[in-house]
């Protein structure tokens, strides 16, 4: 198919309206503009934890904790912050169970005693600062939560010399929306306690303004990556489309005046 034909010298809009037509004239080419990879982003930080067994100077092997599971409990996180709309804890898990298929669990049987015994707990709140781990520091609970280093390892000053570091530290202090999915092995004997096996935490910001049922499932399918994972620093960042709000709008209805004064 022929190139339609440019001048030499165009106006700025002239040119733009020549790249378009260019566009739709090439075989198979697509919109330059209205993307969908234009949409905004979802910055999702995941925290992943999981049991570090140890053999003498050396490290074991990541123990295998199994993949047939149970979710024994869902709550909201108890604090005086409320989340914008209450969470639809039925859809949630719904999606928690998807993620768990996609990763290889499988879901225990009525008379079956699972690998690991999952529980849930959502909500809004200042979590404690993973980049703060190597700090003693004194924490006041104010809005924003203040945290003053009263002392530090070596470990922490080394870290706080890496660039970019302090705007991390700054980031992950503020107020969260979160998910936490927490793994336990179930006790067996009597005065057996239960044991943390994994624990991973999915985070977005911005809670005053973001409703979190409508996030929950780009949550899960972030953090499900990291279910039973020990990853090697403070948290990673997934980035993801954010979701596309909708409004409906019934019928109208013509409500007459009430005729009395």
């Amino acid at each position: 198919m022929p190139l339609p034909r440019l001048p030499w010298l165009v106006s700025g809009r002239s040119l733009l309206a020549a790249i378009g037509c260019l566009a739709w004239a090439l075989p198979g080419a697509r919109a330059l503009t209205n993307s969908p990879n234009d949409a905004p982003l979802l910055e999702i930080d995941v925290r992943a934890s999981s049991e570090k067994p140890f053999g003498g100077f050396k490290r074991k092997p990541p123990v295998d904790h199994g993949k047939v599971y149970g979710i024994f409990a869902i709550s909201e996180a108890a604090t005086a912050l409320r989340l914008v709309r209450p969470v639809n804890e039925r859809a949630m898990l719904v999606e928690l169970h998807k993620e768990l298929r996609r990763r290889g669990y499988k879901l225990m049987a009525p008379d079956q005693i699972p690998d690991v015994a999952l529980t849930v707990m959502y909500g809004r709140g200042a979590l404690r600062n993973p980049y703060l781990a190597d700090a003693t520091v004194n924490e006041i609970m104010s809005d924003p939560p203040i945290v003053t280093i009263l002392g530090a390892f070596p470990t922490q000053l080394i870290k706080e010399r890496e660039p970019g570091y302090e705007d991390k530290l700054q980031k992950a202090q503020g107020e969260k929306l979160f998910i936490r999915v927490t793994a336990w092995k179930i006790p067996l004997q009597p005065k057996e306690k239960a044991k943390e096996l994994w624990k991973t935490t999915i985070i977005i910001d911005d809670p005053d303004h973001r409703d979190l049922n409508e996030y929950v499932q780009k949550m899960l399918a972030a953090g499900s990556a990291y279910f039973d994972k020990e990853i090697d620093q403070e948290q990673v960042e997934v980035n993801t489309s954010v979701p596309d709000g909708h409004v409906q709008v019934g019928t109208p209805t013509v409500v007459k005046p009430d005729a009395k004064p």
